[in-house]
């Protein structure tokens, strides 16, 4: 029961956020095949990005086998913690005055996030790690 709600919580968040973070990325991308997602509804609603989110779900969910993107999903999860370690430890490094808005924050405690993110990413999906970095560089 229990996790059946926490299901149904994650993927109505899901279909909140994608929506927006397409249209954030079309807003602030200079790559030209995004732009046609920057157009909103009356009401503010990014209809056009809603559109293209429920496409590509519907055409996972067609393929049959939902199993083909849980490493798809989890090696983003694991880049996007990769890259704010890294980032965090680049800023602290370069901006003496750099303090993020932890209570505990330490430069080293910053490298030892990106390396072990970056030993769990290679270690949990290293079938799909070309893939999903492949896909990431084309998004950007």
């Amino acid at each position: 029961c229990c996790a059946s709600a926490c299901t149904l919580s994650s993927a109505l968040s899901y279909l909140l956020c994608a929506p927006r973070v397409a249209q954030a990325l079309a807003r602030d991308s200079a790559w030209a095949p995004l732009s046609f997602l920057v157009p909103v509804s009356a009401h503010g609603q990014p209809l056009r990005a809603l559109a293209l989110t429920w496409l590509l779900s519907q055409a996972v969910l067609l393929t049959g086998t939902v199993d083909l993107l849980a490493p798809f999903v989890s090696g983003l999860f694991l880049l996007a913690f990769t890259l704010i370690n890294l980032f965090c430890f680049v800023a602290s490094l370069s901006r003496p005055n750099f303090a993020p808005k932890l209570r505990v924050h330490a430069k080293l405690v910053s490298l030892l996030g990106f390396i072990l993110s970056f030993l769990a990413m290679t270690a949990a999906l290293s079938a799909s790690l070309a893939m999903t970095i492949a896909s990431c560089a084309l998004l950007l």
